[in-house]
């Protein structure tokens, strides 16, 4: 049967002898906004609205592309002001206010009313062939994660699994297993596994926690690296209780930046609670920057040796513990160097402080955070910010490749 026209009212009632339920989706995105759609499709579409639409005036039906203004009851005693119209035979669209309740118990009301709920894809298929399509897991996971893409290259790769890239590329993986071209499956299964390092995080930002004494400057160069006022920043030391953080499109990929509470000995129980936190903090990261005071005397170093046990899952004693640097990116945020006069020597004896914790190969990059009156932050920290972009190492995108995105994916590759 040859796909349908929906004004000739033929394609959701009927296709090859089967009737149709009627379906209903939310067309907007499913987060808070200030106006969302709400479809209806199906031969009953229009008298379910009605029914469920306390009009100005009774209605019997609805003239298509005219607009009615109603009340959607949402409980005994609430009801939702709707705008509705007739978009063609069968279709009927619903506009409300964009809250997640209000457009759950306008769903849950349709639902009681007859309608099946479904995805927006599956509606729209349905108006357009007669029959929604059966749909892939891995693109029904692209359309979920990209109503929350973070930035426009993650939206972009999130759109070429949607249109079928990564699936394209598993039917061909699996053309090439049929006929026994082992060699050149698993090659193409490796590359795709290689794209899942980074297609995994396309909504799971990589962590870059700042650690150190108080009073280093770590609220500083969040700032800094942000562009916002975001901790608070304070010569007395303690300032940050809690970690605050936030989230950075760096050469379009999601990043993290966190500022954690001074590692230090503290009877302050409060003060205690943010180091806790930033221990936690510590086990999640992907990179950790050391920060730095260059024009204090070199610190006791515990702090360091407390993450190596930390992201080494064992103790400052276990003299079988593996490096932390094999575990977690790591790097030296040397900062306040503008108050420096004698920099080279004072990082010459930094070093060599650090070459007893097997953490002489750390990178050092010197840096200075805080912003005078004409001085932009940016510009103090920007070491930082290219010592991550070559750390993380972030592909280069290119159109239709296939990326596996959700862990599932990778553990049925």
């Amino acid at each position: 049967m040859a796909p349908t026209d929906i004004a000739s009212g033929d394609a959701l009632n009927m296709r090859d002898g089967v009737t149709l339920k009627n379906l209903a989706a939310q067309l907007t995105a499913n987060v808070p906004t200030a106006i969302a759609t709400i479809s209806i499709a199906g031969p009953q579409a229009e008298q379910i609205v009605i029914s469920c639409t306390t009009f100005t005036r009774e209605l019997r039906q609805l003239q298509p592309g005219r607009v009615y203004f109603g009340q959607w009851p949402l409980t005994a005693e609430l009801t939702e002001q709707v705008v509705v119209c007739k978009t063609a035979e069968q279709v009927v669209e619903l506009h409300c206010h964009g809250g997640k309740a209000v457009c759950q118990a306008i769903l849950q009301s349709l639902q009681r009313a007859g309608c099946r709920l479904c995805s927006p894809t599956e509606l729209t298929t349905a108006i357009r062939l007669g029959e929604p399509k059966p749909r892939s897991p891995i693109v029904i996971a692209a359309e979920q994660d990209l109503i929350c893409a973070p930035t426009d290259l993650v939206a972009k790769i999130l759109l070429d699994q949607l249109n079928g890239c990564l699936t394209r590329e598993l039917i061909s993986i699996i053309g090439l297993i049929a006929d026994e071209e082992f060699s050149a499956a698993q090659t193409r299964l490796q590359i795709l596994l290689k794209a899942a390092q980074w297609g995994t995080r396309l909504n799971h930002p990589w962590n870059v926690v700042l650690i150190g004494p108080p009073n280093v400057g770590k609220s500083s160069l969040l700032n800094a690296l942000s562009g916002l006022e975001r901790s608070i920043v304070h010569e007395e030391a303690g300032t940050t209780r809690d970690y605050v953080d936030v989230c950075l499109a760096i050469q379009g990929w999601p990043v993290r930046i966190i500022d954690t509470a001074g590692i230090r000995d503290t009877t302050d129980e409060i003060e205690s609670a943010g180091i806790r936190q930033t221990e936690r903090q510590i086990a999640d990261a992907d990179l950790i920057i050391f920060v730095v005071d260059a024009t204090c005397e070199i610190q006791q170093l515990n702090w360091m040796e407390m993450v190596q046990a930390i992201a080494a899952n064992s103790s400052p004693d276990d003299s079988t513990r593996v490096s932390v640097l094999q575990k977690v990116k790591m790097m030296v945020a040397w900062n306040k160097i503008d108050l420096l006069s004698d920099q080279f020597e004072r990082l010459y004896s930094f070093r060599n402080q650090l070459e007893p914790h097997q953490l002489s190969e750390l990178r050092i990059v010197p840096c200075h955070a805080a912003a005078g009156e004409n001085f932009d932050s940016f510009r103090g920290v920007r070491g930082v910010w290219e010592a991550i972009v070559e750390l993380f190492e972030f592909p280069a995108w290119q159109p239709g490749i296939p990326v596996p995105f959700r862990q599932i994916q990778v553990e049925a590759i």
